[in-house]
């Protein structure tokens, strides 16, 4: 295995992370996805792709990890990549690319409720929803 260069990412969990443990090391391991685009020079269309990226992470972003980020979260990250090559039971010599999470933080605010926060001269009220609060006057 081999550290190259470092590489940041922003993407979505696109699966649950999966805990593992090899030689009595625990990390986590999950996929991230990536989408872009580009213009096909032929056609002149607007063509969007999406990559896939493993990604593994140890020790205290492997817990924020654990605790707080679930499939479906926006997350940056910051890393390095790692060249695996791996042979199969056939002999056949197999290259994977994996991102070493270095520092891995969510993006973005997730929705938890319908609650609203409504300012006026007088203060702030907590509605229940954006019925309730269109009751106040702005």
């Amino acid at each position: 295995m081999k550290t190259i260069n470092k590489v940041r990412l922003m993407g979505r969990i696109a699966s649950t992370p999966e805990i593992k443990l090899i030689n009595n090391t625990k990390f986590i391991k999950l996929e991230v996805t990536t989408t872009g685009f580009y213009f096909c020079k032929r056609t002149g269309d607007r063509i969007e792709y999406t990559d896939w990226h493993e990604v593994i992470c140890y020790a205290g972003v492997a817990r924020f990890v654990n605790t707080f980020v679930k499939r479906g979260n926006k997350v940056m990250i910051n890393g390095s990549i790692r060249k695996k090559r791996e042979v199969d039971s056939n002999g056949i010599t197999h290259y994977t690319t994996q991102v070493i999470a270095k520092d891995l933080q969510t993006v973005g605010t997730e929705k938890i409720d319908e609650r609203i926060i409504f300012y006026d001269r007088n203060g702030f009220y907590v509605c229940a929803n954006i019925k309730e609060a269109d009751q106040y006057e702005l």
